[in-house]
């Protein structure tokens, strides 16, 4: 068992490593990594009860080095790390083929959080593929395959059909900003506006705007956009000190992208977006979420867990939510009955 919430949330709580059973249940005894914090899963070897591979997210609010994918094959006496990144970077999910259990996949995610500030997403997130049992791993994202390029790549969930292995579904919380399609406010300057400028364009700004914003965060009056641009002109200030100063990272600003859906017909070697349109319940802090599940007897059937719990029939295509009104929002977990795939047992926040 592995201990440690992989939400990211600010409330998250860190576990102490791994723990084993051997009586069912009644009894545990820790089996090491201590330094791990946070455990996205834990993948048993379908036939070998000592082999199986945990996903360490890592540390939260700080950098470590206890954090990538680690094997065990003599029951968790000893750990060997075999996929790392860096560390910021951990494996936050892992599947395995069921017909061939040298070939697994792993979701290896960049985050960080501070007291004042988190990101969420960064370019050396990405799935990584092993063909020999966890000993060695490839990005299988990288490159034109189909799978988004760029450095607001978000948590990564995976699941490999187990009547199709060569299918892999991959949801990603995408959080590339969506294209802005709204209409301009021409009297007051958008915090986005004042990122990433320079002495020189900061001077260029229109003061009144400048004032107009100050006015809207009531600090007109404590300052003055002739005052702000005086002290950026003399070094006083960095250009931008008013971004600075009034943004706050919460994960919930913005408007990204979202809830994806990703899928391989080949093992990985290539991606497409099974859904045209946007999916219900697809919010900003996918952080939280990230759960994709198949069928065990329909390759075609998926499920994907997020502020809604939802489920497609035409693989991935449309999407409909599966709540009812006495289910609690914010789901995590999801049992599918092995012979009956609706027949569900599912976990959120409400218990």
């Amino acid at each position: 068992m592995g201990t440690g919430e992989v939400n990211s949330s600010r409330s998250s709580y860190a576990g102490m490593g791994m723990y084993k059973s051997t009586d069912k249940g009644k009894t545990w005894k820790w089996i090491g990594l201590p330094d791990s914090h946070h455990i996205g899963k834990v993948q048993l070897h379908p036939t070998d009860a000592n082999t199986a591979w945990v996903a360490v997210l890592g540390h939260l609010y700080s950098p470590n080095r206890e954090r990538g994918v680690y094997k065990t094959t003599d029951g968790g006496q000893t750990w060997k790390k075999t996929l790392y990144v860096d560390d910021n970077t951990g494996a936050v999910d892992l599947d395995i083929n069921p017909q061939n259990p040298n070939e697994l996949y792993a979701a290896m995610w960049y985050r960080t959080r501070r007291a004042w500030n988190f990101e969420a997403a960064g370019k050396t997130t990405g799935i990584y593929k092993s063909t020999d049992g966890g000993t060695t791993w490839t990005n299988i994202t990288k490159g034109a395959n189909g799978f988004p390029q760029h450095e607001q790549l978000g948590r990564i969930g995976l699941a490999v059909s187990p009547k199709n292995p060569q299918t892999v579904y991959a949801i990603l919380d995408n959080q590339k900003d969506k294209p802005d399609t709204a209409k301009k406010d021409t009297l007051v300057y958008a915090l986005a506006d004042l990122n990433n400028l320079t002495k020189e364009s900061f001077e260029q700004l229109e003061e009144r705007k400048i004032d107009t914003l100050l006015k809207r965060y009531r600090l007109l009056g404590r300052y003055t956009a002739k005052q702000l641009k005086e002290q950026v002109a003399t070094g006083q200030l960095n250009a931008t000190a008013l971004y600075d100063y009034l943004y706050i990272n919460t994960g919930f600003e913005g408007t990204p992208v979202g809830m994806e859906i990703y899928r391989s017909d080949n093992g990985g070697q290539s991606w497409r977006k099974t859904h045209d349109k946007e999916i219900p319940g697809n919010m900003s802090y996918g952080y939280y979420f990230a759960k994709v599940y198949t069928s065990p007897t329909n390759t075609e059937k998926v499920f994907a867990l997020g502020l809604y719990a939802i489920v497609s029939t035409d693989g991935g295509k449309t999407w409909k939510t599966m709540d009812k009104g006495n289910v609690h929002a914010d789901h995590h977990a999801l049992w599918i009955n092995p012979k009956r795939d609706s027949h569900l047992i599912n976990g959120n926040d409400g218990g």
